[in-house]
């Protein structure tokens, strides 16, 4: 047992240091489009396509939250079929993955927003967005809790049944 977590612990080892470098890829991006790129008065763009594509960043932020969910439940669900253990730490690795490229992707057309239209309401999805990645951080225990993985004891523990649920029909 103490090997199939040793083992666990190495494979989602580099997902957290995929997750930190993501979110200090976002905390680089935003202090260069607020604090280097962004000019010193904010005047909203008139341009129709700065304004358009505003809009998309919008749209892609405000779905991105959710598609994030759903798509980390269908391959939450692929792997509940799985008996083998590597098949299904690959899929929480690929569901990662995804969820990463989204929350990237929807941070970074958040700050190219801010900094064509010039106003700051990017800036709070942006928030949003990385606050939503900070509660997606892969570990262990979400691994194990979320792909339901049982721990094997070695020794012949007694264990405990569910407590049944006492209805009309229930004799005594």
């Amino acid at each position: 047992m103490n090997d199939s977590k040793n083992i666990l612990e190495q494979k989602i080892k580099p997902l957290i240091i995929i997750w930190l470098v993501l979110i200090v890829e976002l905390a680089i991006f935003f202090y260069l489009f607020y604090f280097i790129l962004a000019p010193k008065e904010l005047v909203q763009s008139t341009d129709k396509y700065d304004i358009g594509f505003l809009y998309i960043a919008y749209l892609i932020a405000i779905v991105s939250i959710p598609v994030v969910s759903k798509i980390y439940s269908i391959f939450k669900n692929k792997a509940l079929k799985e008996d083998d253990l590597i098949k299904k730490i690959t899929l929480y690795k690929t569901a990662f993955i995804f969820k990463g490229l989204i929350f990237e992707f929807a941070g970074v057309l958040l700050l190219l927003a801010f900094y064509l239209n010039e106003i700051y309401s990017p800036l709070y999805l942006f928030a949003a967005i990385i606050i939503a990645f900070f509660f997606n951080k892969p570990s262990l225990s979400n691994f194990k809790n979320d792909f339901e993985i049982k721990e094997k004891s070695n020794d012949n523990a007694i264990i405990p049944m569910e407590d049944e649920k006492i209805t009309s029909d229930t004799k005594f």
